[in-house]
């Protein structure tokens, strides 16, 4: 688990970095688990992996300062184990983050890395897994979540 932690952390910051050196028009994503019809601001960054039992895609958002990574895929691993291990690992980045909380089906902790401000949730459907991570501007990665449509019963809980 550690080792899914650190990569997690060198995902998002390297993904970070690329978030800023380029816009281009707006698009459409669409996977087995939910579709988005993006809105200007927001692109997909390549690669991504969409297949049709799992899928791993970030977004990113130059003019809010935020990117999304969005991972689904069979429940080998819980909800609460994804985020506590997240937890260690921006703790052992010398980041911050506060304890799981829960909201209906919902897991979730705030965090904070290299002066950026996060948010991370995770939800089951007892098949599936999905994981969230936003990093720069939880309110417009969520605000992007909550547009999320045609979303597979109980990976998409109501966002707190």
């Amino acid at each position: 688990m550690r080792t899914l932690g650190h990569g997690l952390i060198t995902l998002l910051m390297a993904s970070f970095f690329v978030l800023f050196m380029a816009t281009a028009k707006a698009e459409n994503f669409s996977s087995t688990f939910f579709q988005v019809e993006l809105p200007s601001e927001w692109q997909v960054v390549k690669p991504n992996q969409n297949m049709p039992n799992s899928v791993n895609v970030i977004f990113k958002n130059n003019v809010a300062r935020s990117q999304v990574n969005i991972a689904i895929g069979s429940a080998w691993l819980t909800p609460y184990a994804f985020l506590t291990d997240l937890q260690s690992s921006i703790r052992a980045n010398k980041g911050s983050a506060q304890g799981v909380l829960q909201k209906g089906d919902l897991l979730y902790i705030n965090y904070s890395l290299n002066g950026l401000n996060g948010f991370a949730c995770a939800a089951t459907n007892g098949r599936d897994t999905a994981t969230m991570v936003i990093l720069g501007n939880p309110d417009a990665g969520k605000k992007l979540i909550r547009s999320f449509r045609n979303t597979k019963s109980g990976l998409f809980p109501s966002l707190p």
